[in-house]
């Protein structure tokens, strides 16, 4: 039986060499955590999203995929590198509720990327994001765990703060990605592949 929708979204995937260094932080994070049941992300599942799409209709994904195709194939979408570091969480650290990594580097470019994909997507009715594009890499969800956990949790990722560069990357191409949803994480499923 075929599904309803698939839930997706565009993404810039990592090499396994820089997924396997932010999983050594991870596993740090893990030991000093102490229980605090952070939902942590998986290796697989580690990637920076330029846009999300949510629940789409099977016979949908062949548009979005040649939109997103002609989107990227303007000459003004070149590659370009962009540097992974600066440990940090969303909204502040006396309450966090994402751990993230942050990137640098050609952020003109990658800018640039993500609005071609986001104007794009919204002629076919994908309405742009409220908030403004903050590329980071998620690396953990903290559940409402009370304030002085939340603290404490801070305090313990400001002595992580001193790790501000997890390498390098050359950004060549983006993704659109299926995202199930499982009991112990999403499971990612890699759907099209965009080079440019």
């Amino acid at each position: 039986m075929e599904k309803s929708s698939v839930r997706c979204f565009v993404a810039i995937d990592l090499p396994q060499s820089l997924k396997e260094q932010l999983n050594s932080l991870i596993d740090g994070l893990k030991q000093a955590d102490k229980g605090r049941k952070v939902r942590w992300v998986r290796l697989d599942g580690i990637h920076l999203t330029l846009k999300f799409l949510g629940e789409v209709a099977p016979e949908r994904i062949p548009e979005i995929i040649e939109t997103v195709n002609i989107a990227l194939g303007q000459p003004e979408i070149e590659p370009f590198d962009l540097l992974v570091g600066k440990l940090g969480v969303f909204p502040n650290l006396n309450a966090p509720r994402v751990i993230w990594v942050g990137v640098d580097g050609n952020l003109k470019a990658l800018n640039q990327l993500q609005k071609a994909i986001e104007t794009a997507l919204n002629s076919l009715g994908f309405p742009p994001e409220d908030r403004p594009f903050s590329p980071h890499l998620t690396l953990g969800r903290v559940p409402d765990i009370g304030f002085e956990e939340k603290r404490k949790l801070g305090l313990i990722i400001q002595n992580y703060e001193g790790q501000t560069s997890f390498g390098s990357l050359l950004v060549e191409e983006a993704v659109l990605m299926q995202s199930e949803l499982a009991s112990d994480g999403a499971i990612y499923t890699l759907m099209q592949s965009f080079r440019f």
